[in-house]
Formats: structure tokens, C-alpha cells, sequence
């Protein structure tokens, strides 16, 4: 049977690793296996900006096929390294501490600003971050942010009920919660409609 590493765990625990030498070598491949993968990262941005110049070469219909014949790259591979050239520049250079998975990873365009500025800091400060931990912080960051979109919400939907409730007298309050209990998608957009007509004059 496999056995499953907790998603939080950060560290190998070797202190049950028995001889030591043994514990020390599975050490020194953990650090052989991820100086590769650093150095993957250094090649793929490499491999990317070269892709990035032959294309200016080419047509749009023939880049593709030139990346298949001339370069031996799938399409999805060839827009893989350009993204992470493109992404490699300035402060965003230190991606290459990043083993190449974490690196992509972290230069998709749908990861949050914050994530990498927080990534990119560690890793200028030595630290080693894992692709997982990478997917745990964007996850992290945008239930944050579906948190603050909805207490944001809430807020606009009481300030609109408490101007409504100023506004209008009890009986029409109790006839709109009437309504809107036993409103059909239909009904309320006919009543949304009305709404705007009377807003504009109509």
C-alpha cells in the first residue's frame, strides 16, 4: 500500500532512516534532484526566449509546425517556456530558485500578484518553496478574497434595505417581502423593468 504524506508536511523526516549514511545520501539526492530542477528552470526560460525571437520569423500559422519539425516541441510546451521567459524578468529573474514545476506554477497568469511577491521573497531569501506550497497560498489568497468580496456584498445589500426601509412605509415593506418570497425569475425581471422605467421618466 502507498503510503500518503500529510499535505501540510514540509520535511522528510529521516530520523527513522537507519544505517545514517544511508540518511545522509538520501539527503544529498534530495539536494542533487533539486539543483536540477533549478537548473530545468534556468534552461526552459532559455529555451523560452529563443522561441520568443524565431517566432518574430515566422508566420502565425507556421510557428507551431516549426516548433514540432525544426525544434521537437509539442505547441503547449514551446507557450510553456515563453511564458516563463516572459515572466522572468526583473525581481521575477529569482524564479529561477524555483524548481521547474513550482516555476510554472507560479508564472501561470492566473496567480494572484500577492502569491508571487510572497514567493518571489522567499526564495531571493534562500528559502525552498514546493509546487504544493505554491498551490496552498493562490487557494489561500482567493478564498480571501471571495471573503472580502462577500462581506462586501452584504454590506451594499443591508445599506440598500435600510435607505428602502426610510424610504417606504410598513404596509409596502410587508407587500414587497410578499413578493419577493414568491417571486419567479420572470416576475422579477418584470418588476426590474418597471423599476427603470419609472427611474427614467418613461
Amino acid at each position: 500500500m502507498a503510503r500518503v504524506v500529510p499535505f501540510k508536511k514540509r520535511h522528510f523526516d529521516y530520523d527513522n532512516i537507519v544505517p545514517q549514511h544511508e540518511a545522509k545520501e538520501l539527503r544529498q539526492f534530495a539536494v542533487n534532484i533539486q539543483s536540477s530542477g533549478r537548473l530545468l528552470t534556468r534552461f526552459a526560460i532559455k529555451i523560452g526566449k529563443n522561441l520568443h525571437k524565431a517566432k518574430r520569423y515566422l508566420d502565425h500559422g507556421d510557428f507551431e509546425d516549426w516548433c514540432l519539425l525544426e525544434a521537437g516541441l509539442q505547441p503547449r510546451m514551446a507557450q510553456l517556456y515563453m511564458l516563463l521567459a516572459k515572466f522572468a524578468v526583473g525581481d521575477r529573474a529569482a524564479v529561477t530558485g524555483l524548481v521547474f514545476s513550482a516555476a510554472c506554477k507560479l508564472a501561470a497568469p492566473s496567480t494572484p500578484q500577492q502569491v508571487i511577491t510572497a514567493v518571489i521573497g522567499r526564495v531571493k531569501q534562500g528559502e525552498k518553496v514546493t509546487v504544493d506550497e505554491i498551490v496552498e497560498l493562490i487557494q489561500e489568497t482567493k478564498n480571501k478574497g471571495i471573503v472580502v468580496h462577500v462581506e462586501d456584498t452584504a454590506s451594499k445589500i443591508r445599506a440598500l434595505a435600510d435607505d428602502i426601509r426610510t424610504a417606504l412605509n410598513p404596509l409596502l415593506i410587508e407587500q414587497l417581502n410578499q413578493f419577493f418570497e414568491s417571486a419567479t425569475p420572470a416576475s422579477l425581471q418584470i418588476f426590474k423593468n418597471v423599476l427603470n422605467e419609472k427611474a427614467s421618466g418613461s
